[in-house]
């Protein structure tokens, strides 16, 4: 078997793509799984034809890798890969098409709307702004983008915001940040994240050694099991395969979905290695078994 180890692209989460390739090559090679780097780009197709990949372990994040693009590709081509496939990742890249998906099934969220265009923002956004708020693009990761106002008054619209296209804007929740781990489609584990910043930006995410990571999480039991539950129920409502890191709020006996991600990240600082490690789980055990479970969409 010979394995192509996708990265990069043209996503703003490149650098992080990068890192995990890196760190999954490295698990390949002790697998004695015979491995080789490929770049997303326009030449991919006829790279994969040339180096005769049996199946594509997809190191991207963001843009192109996470959002459906490659899995469609692959399924075109039918070639097996790692994560999800082309429906459940679009799904979990797009917060206003994950959102609505959680809303079917009665999780609980914060309040939230989509503005395309900031000189003519729909009522729902504008309710939702009428308090504490918080802006996101729509279909980025990694918190790029994130501008939080805990005063209303203090928004003023700027160009940047729409940087990324359109935004979800959503109520902000003074809470405990919390993310589930689902390995193997079962919800496995949580961890609690601390940064020393207002929120876990991309700074705290994968360059500060100042964010607290707590396994497991300082809320109760019931709640805690509760997470889990509706971490386990999403992941397997939108069709996610094998892995996924879903993230909530916590506030007392209260939980909000956050979002969905279908490819999380396998950086030295990543969530998934963490909580997996807790529970036993090597990073090799891991890759091994993404390996194990990848399949092309018919």
């Amino acid at each position: 078997m010979k394995v192509a180890v996708v990265f990069g692209g043209k996503s703003s989460e490149r650098d992080v793509s990068i890192d995990t390739k890196n760190s999954v090559l490295k698990a390949l090679e002790e697998l004695k799984i015979s491995a080789v780097e490929l770049e997303l780009d326009k030449e991919l197709s006829e790279n994969l034809k040339k180096n005769k990949i049996d199946l594509v372990f997809n190191a991207c994040h963001g843009t192109y890798g996470e959002d459906g693009r490659l899995p469609a590709l692959l399924d075109i081509l039918e070639i097996p890969y790692t994560h999800s496939g082309f429906s459940s990742s679009h799904i979990g890249m797009n917060k206003i098409l994950s959102k609505d998906m959680a809303d079917l099934i009665g999780i609980t969220q914060p309040e939230y709307g989509l503005v395309e265009d900031l000189d003519n923002i729909p009522p729902k956004a504008l309710s939702v702004m009428s308090g504490p708020f918080v802006i996101k693009p729509v279909s980025q990761g990694s918190s790029v983008g994130v501008h939080i106002f805990k005063d209303p008054k203090s928004f003023k619209p700027k160009p940047e915001y729409m940087k990324y296209g359109p935004l979800l804007v959503e109520e902000y929740i003074d809470g405990q940040e919390v993310h589930a781990v689902v390995i193997a489609n079962r919800a496995i584990g949580a961890v609690e994240i601390r940064p020393k910043g207002e929120f876990y930006d991309y700074k705290a995410k994968y360059s500060s050694a100042d964010t607290e990571y707590l396994i497991p999480p300082q809320i109760g039991a019931v709640v805690y099991n509760d997470l889990l539950n509706e971490a386990e129920v999403l992941h397997n409502f939108i069709g996610c395969n094998y892995i996924s890191r879903i993230d909530f709020l916590v506030r007392g006996e209260e939980i909000f979905l956050l979002e969905i991600n279908t490819h999380p990240g396998f950086t030295k600082t990543s969530l998934v290695p963490k909580v997996a490690g807790d529970k036993g789980v090597s990073f090799k055990d891991i890759v091994k078994s993404l390996i194990d479970s990848a399949k092309y969409e018919v």
